[in-house]
């Protein structure tokens, strides 16, 4: 009986994969940890949602709630996978100082007037989406 013997091709093959999967890990170190813990709990989110709407759809026999399970998982996973590729990219901003203001929080729209005292004393005003929350003075 032979015995399947390991040639330079496959060698090869394994040293590629892993040096890419060590590149990958590199530029995923450099991201931001908030970035990764929010990419991490929408993952699982979207992931938990599509387990639940598959046991409820075969449950009730809808195969429409399985498929829009499906698709809200995926829209989940692809915002993950955005967060990622901006952190990996270094595509984000980040400011620190001290909220002073804030304009529009409580008016329709998506957007509110955002003030904000840096260290070295500028004052900046920023638009941001109101799915972020600020307070004054932290």
């Amino acid at each position: 009986m032979k015995r399947h013997i390991k040639t330079g091709i496959h060698t090869e093959k394994w040293k590629y994969l892993i040096s890419y999967i060590n590149q990958k890990i590199k530029g995923f170190q450099k991201i931001p940890a908030v970035l990764t813990d929010r990419a991490c709990k929408i993952s699982v989110l979207s992931f938990f949602e599509l387990l639940l709407g598959v046991h409820t759809g075969r449950q009730v026999g809808s195969l429409s709630l399985i498929l829009w399970s499906a698709a809200i998982c995926l829209f989940g996973i692809l915002h993950a996978y955005h967060l990622l590729r901006c952190g990996e990219k270094q595509e984000y901003e980040i400011v620190e100082g001290v909220v002073y203001e804030l304009k529009g929080r409580h008016s329709p729209g998506r957007v509110y007037l955002v003030g904000i005292r840096l260290g070295d004393g500028r004052a900046v005003q920023l638009l941001m989406d109101k799915q972020y929350r600020f307070r004054m003075g932290g």
